[in-house]
């Protein structure tokens, strides 16, 4: 990195004397610049310029536009460029660009509205950002004392987890805490560990206090958060940021998430008064399986999840016809789904077949290896089939071609 732009950038501003950290043989790029204020000044004068330094364009114009526009926002004052944009983008769908449903009909999860609402308790908190409004009224109340909004900081803890993904089929050890996270910080930036998450879940358990009793959140608040809106998955709501559902007899509330090289989920129930907490450094591990199995075990009950509820309906060929297609999300998940030639129905993820029951006239399931996967065919009589709810999000479908297997 640093002969390239030695090359291209440093020798046309006349910049000589400037080194850069390495990552064993990788400059490391976000940060160890080392470079003379008198030089740095250069880089401003070029921006400042529109990508003209002395006389000579450096870099495009167009370049500098699009460098200098706030596409995200790192939660402290004056960049809140992304959470604006963000807002536009959801006012601005129709049934053409992106509209799954009228205002309520329909949950789709979605980083983007938490984002959102990081940037709204950011203008309106009372605080410089997002990440210094939760240290003051959560995680310092509660006494969370390794919990925050950071992408760097984790990294150069040497007590922080690595983690672990699969590069190309291999599992691979990295510690980039960030790893194309989504920056609005309500969007997955918290960073946390198990001691202070069960500070945290303590305070839901007490309808807002901490075990010693000092006041974190009100209990109307907390009441309205777990109570249920909107359905989610195949038997479970949603609330304020929260999804419930009935496991077995328990009401258990519960939210999970996941980055690369990271898999979590929290869950506690006020009817076992017990919660549970499952933090993994590897992708793609299914923790809500082991958290309902962990509440199941605690309160005496078979942890084993009963996969026989489903009773294979076969679609009718009509249905199947106007289905198949691609649906398509914005974050990388391509679901197809397509007549297969014995008319029965087939499924593709990502290019990849997968076993897909129907279980209803218009519901199926994909069976994985752990879980059960629901997908609802989303319709109205104008618009005909036009989404899939696919576990908790709705994938609008695209107006590709049709296709039946073997095309």
């Amino acid at each position: 990195l640093k002969d390239w732009l030695q090359t291209h950038l440093f020798d046309p501003l006349e910049i000589t004397d400037v080194s850069w950290d390495k990552h064993g043989d990788v400059n490391t790029g976000a940060w160890g610049l080392l470079i003379a204020p008198r030089d740095l000044t250069k880089l401003g004068l070029l921006y400042l310029h529109k990508g003209v330094y002395n006389g000579i364009r450096i870099l495009t114009e167009e370049w500098v536009t699009e460098a200098s526009y706030p596409h995200i926002s790192t939660n402290v004052q004056g960049c809140a460029g992304w959470g604006r944009r963000v807002a536009e983008r959801l006012d601005a769908q129709t049934e053409e660009s992106g509209l799954n449903g009228e205002p309520g009909e329909y949950l789709s999860y979605c980083n983007d509205g938490y984002g959102l609402l990081s940037d709204i308790i950011r203008r309106h908190g009372g605080e410089p950002s997002y990440a210094e409004y939760l240290l003051k009224n959560i995680i310092e109340p509660l006494g969370m004392k390794r919990s925050f909004c950071d992408f760097v900081r984790p990294s150069l803890d040497v007590n922080a987890a690595t983690l672990y993904k699969k590069v190309n089929g291999v599992m691979t050890a990295s510690r980039d805490y960030h790893d194309h996270a989504f920056v609005l910080n309500g969007g997955g930036a918290m960073k946390s560990t198990l001691n202070d998450l069960k500070k945290y879940l303590a305070m839901y358990l007490n309808e807002g206090k901490t075990p010693e009793g000092i006041r974190i959140l009100g209990s109307t608040g907390i009441r309205e958060m777990c109570r249920p809106r909107q359905d989610y998955g195949a038997f479970g709501y949603y609330g304020y940021g929260l999804s419930m559902k009935r496991l077995d007899d328990l009401k258990v509330v519960e939210h999970g998430g996941s980055l690369p090289g990271v898999s979590s989920n929290i869950a506690w129930s006020n009817e076992a008064e017990a919660a549970v907490i499952v933090l993994c450094n590897t992708s793609g591990v299914p923790v809500r399986l082991i958290s309902d199995a962990l509440m199941r075990m605690y309160n005496g009950r078979n942890p084993v999840d009963r996969r026989d509820v489903w009773q294979e309906t076969s679609w009718d060929e009509e249905t199947i016809l106007e289905a198949q297609g691609m649906y398509i999300s914005g974050e990388g998940t391509k679901a197809e789904l397509y007549r297969k030639k014995d008319g029965s129905l087939g499924a593709r993820e990502n290019g990849k077949e997968i076993p897909i029951i129907p279980v209803g006239p218009k519901t199926a399931i994909v069976r994985n290896q752990y879980s059960d996967l629901f997908i609802r065919l989303i319709q109205n009589e104008s618009r005909g089939i036009y989404a899939i709810a696919y576990g908790s999000r709705l994938i609008p479908k695209s107006r590709q071609e049709k296709r039946e297997e073997g095309e």
